[in-house]
Order: structure tokens, then C-alpha cells, then sequence
């Protein structure tokens, strides 16, 4: 499954299931507004439908997906503007809709990552690297900075994207006014 696709279901997940949670996350001063849950959640759904397209039909749908991921990201920038309560929020947004965008213009699932490259240098050998085997890990309940309660069940993966949404959140902070 590309990155992309993976990308686009767990922030889609993410956003359907626990909007106020993701708000919260990013920090913006929307994150008690019940119209930006919704608005997240609708934006979720929107992911989760891409990324079931996406998977049926492979990679033919790169172009389209990343036309979609740019158009929102441009669309977030004038909502930025207008709304200063959703500016943090639409910034963020933005900026995870042009990063999926990047996913999708990787020739193969991870390449923007470097992860085609893994374990061997490319100009020194041409072999496959050794396989390693995989130790599955379990889902894990999760305490995160007080933002879910003790009895959620949070995957690692979704812990993972918050903390990127985080580091996006920081980078806004420098065109916040």
C-alpha cells in the first residue's frame, strides 16, 4: 500500500473519529468550535473515500489525488486570511494536504522518505537489502499530553501522525499574525 494511501487513512480515521481530539492537537483557538469539528470530520471522510479509490484502483490516480491534495491545500490559504479563529487549523490543514500531495509524487511508496534505499547504498550494489524479520507490535492505550483519556485506544500510528501535526503546528506558529 503507498504511503499516500496510509497517510490518507489515518488522518482521515483520525479526523472522522476524534475531531475535537486532532483540534485539540494542533493547538488553534477553533479547537472548541462543534462547526470545525464537523468541518474536520467532513474533510475526513473525504480522505477515508480517497484513499478507498486510491486502493482500488492503484496508481492511476496519482495525478487526480494530487490535484485534489494542492486544490485543498490553496483553498485553505484564503480561509486562513478570512478567519483568523480557523487560521492555525486551515494552515495546518494545508500543510498535511501538500505533504500527501508529496507522498503521491513519489515514484514508489516511501521514495520521498528514501525508504526504496533502506539498509543498502545504491551506487555500491544493485541486490535487494537482507530481509529482516518483523516483530508486529500491539495496539497500545496511550496517554498523550492529557489530550485522550486513559481508556482510549490509540494505534502507535496515530500517535505518530498527531506528533507530525505537532511539528506542523510549530512551523505555522511562524506565519501566524
Amino acid at each position: 500500500m503507498r504511503t499516500a494511501i496510509r497517510a490518507r487513512l489515518v488522518l482521515g480515521i483520525l479526523c472522522v473519529a476524534m475531531p475535537h481530539r486532532v483540534l485539540a492537537a494542533i493547538g488553534g483557538r477553533d479547537r472548541d468550535d462543534p462547526r470545525a469539528a464537523e468541518i474536520a470530520r467532513v474533510l475526513g471522510a473525504r480522505l477515508l473515500v480517497q484513499a478507498g479509490v486510491d486502493a482500488a484502483l492503484g496508481p492511476r490516480t496519482r495525478r487526480v489525488d494530487v490535484a485534489v491534495e494542492l486544490t485543498h491545500a490553496a483553498s485553505m490559504l484564503p480561509a486562513a486570511l478570512l478567519w483568523p479563529i480557523h487560521r492555525r487549523s486551515a494552515l495546518v490543514s494545508a500543510a498535511c494536504g501538500g505533504g500527501v500531495a508529496l507522498l503521491d509524487l513519489g515514484r514508489t511508496s516511501g521514495a520521498l522518505l528514501g525508504e526504496q534505499y533502506a539498509g543498502r547504498s545504491p551506487a555500491v550494489s544493485d541486490k535487494p537489502p537482507a530481509v529482516t524479520r518483523h516483530q508486529p507490535q500491539p495496539t497500545m492505550a496511550i496517554a498523550l499530553h492529557g489530550q485522550f483519556d486513559p481508556t482510549s485506544v490509540v494505534d502507535l500510528v496515530g500517535i505518530g501522525v498527531l506528533q507530525q501535526i505537532h511539528q506542523v503546528v510549530v512551523g505555522v506558529a511562524v506565519f501566524e499574525v
